[in-house]
């Protein structure tokens, strides 16, 4: 049977490993509710949609489950998991530790100012985008700030550690967005 063309959105850069790509694609639609809990994933659609093999599909969907963003139930399905406030708690809890203590050692450094103003600059795009009522360009933006506060530390993998983490949490945050005030208060 013929593949059906998958949508230009969902196409993947050849140059680039598929796994990766489908893991990031899948995940930003999980915590954008695109695929909300309780959605069911089939292998097939999902490899028809990003045009590749089972194999890359398989893959993402194995690092999906070990973020608990998806349920695998071998040989019957795999759905999109409930959020779970305990992990999401947990995420909240080492994000917070990590993030005070990255800031305390960013403002103990001689070029703190410098620091400062880079991270302004994703500030005022959530800020624009909060406005706008734009919440998954507000949610890329709050990303990039954090990334760039890790980085400037020089704790990029420990960024990575915590954004594995944050699956939950960020669907938390997802929903409550529209919420009036909650981007201000974000910011």
């Amino acid at each position: 049977p013929r593949r059906a063309a998958p949508r230009s959105s969902d196409r993947l850069d050849r140059d680039r490993q598929a796994a990766p790509q489908v893991f990031e694609r899948l995940r930003g639609m999980i915590i954008s509710l695109e695929l909300p809990p309780g959605s069911q994933l089939s292998r097939a659609a999902l490899a028809t949609q990003f045009g590749v093999s089972s194999t890359p599909i398989r893959d993402a969907l194995m690092r999906l489950e070990e973020e608990g963003l998806v349920d695998v139930f071998p040989q019957h399905a795999t759905v999109v998991s409930q959020v779970d406030i305990r992990l999401a708690q947990q995420a909240h809890f080492l994000r917070q530790a990590v993030e005070l203590e990255i800031v305390r050692m960013l403002a103990l450094r001689h070029d703190h100012k410098a620091v400062a103003a880079e991270l302004n600059a994703p500030i005022a795009r959530q800020q624009h985008y909060a406005k706008a009522g734009d919440f998954e360009k507000f949610m890329a933006a709050d990303n990039e700030f954090h990334g760039q506060l890790y980085a400037a530390a020089d704790k990029q993998d420990i960024w990575s550690l915590v954004r594995s983490r944050s699956g939950h949490i960020d669907r938390l945050r997802r929903l409550h967005l529209p919420s009036p005030g909650k981007a201000h208060d974000i910011v």
